[in-house]
């Protein structure tokens, strides 16, 4: 785990304060989710965010660390047993073991958070994924609609594919309702 200060910058160039931003680097094992979603949450209740907008946090790094391990670095199909995902023993017999890793960078303040993920994958864009989602025969699906909570919930989502290594990097952004 990296720390170092960093800030967040205003469109004139300002830097509107300052934060500090941590890095973690995961395996591919759906083990270790609980272990970052839990850092997240503790460092925004030290820094005075409420429990909506943390939930709203925590609940798409979750999504996202676990759509990294599962989908990007592990192959497994979005539309496929949405049980394997829980079950990692299943996860890797299906997927050959993968020594791909989950990078996740957090920069929190009392009045923001952004989160980057990037995985080791192909790369993926959610566009027709989410639209998969909507289609009548899988609204009763348990999986597929991440992306769109997501969407709808924070500030800002953006899904690019890293043009020099490969995978998906999702970056997300949310002000903290009651410090702005």
């Amino acid at each position: 785990m990296k720390s170092e200060y960093n800030s967040f910058d205003r469109p004139d160039g300002q830097q509107e304060f300052t934060i500090e931003e941590e890095q973690f680097v995961l395996e591919s094992d759906l083990q270790l989710v609980k272990s970052i979603v839990t850092k997240v949450d503790q460092k925004l209740k030290a820094l005075g965010w409420n429990q909506d907008d943390i939930e709203i946090v925590t609940s798409a790094v979750d999504e996202l660390v676990v759509n990294g391990i599962a989908h990007g670095n592990q192959g497994l199909p979005s539309y496929e047993d949405p049980q394997m995902l829980f079950d990692q023993s299943q996860l890797k017999t299906k997927n050959e073991p993968t020594e791909k890793k989950v990078y996740v960078t957090t920069k929190l303040t009392p009045q923001k958070a952004m989160v980057i993920v990037r995985d080791e994958g192909k790369g993926f864009i959610p566009t027709d994924e989410a639209e998969q989602a909507l289609k009548d025969e899988n609204l009763l699906r348990p999986t597929g609609r991440g992306y769109l909570i997501m969407k709808h919930q924070l500030d800002d989502i953006l899904y690019e594919i890293d043009p020099n290594r490969g995978g998906t990097v999702v970056t997300i952004r949310l002000e903290n309702k009651e410090k702005n």
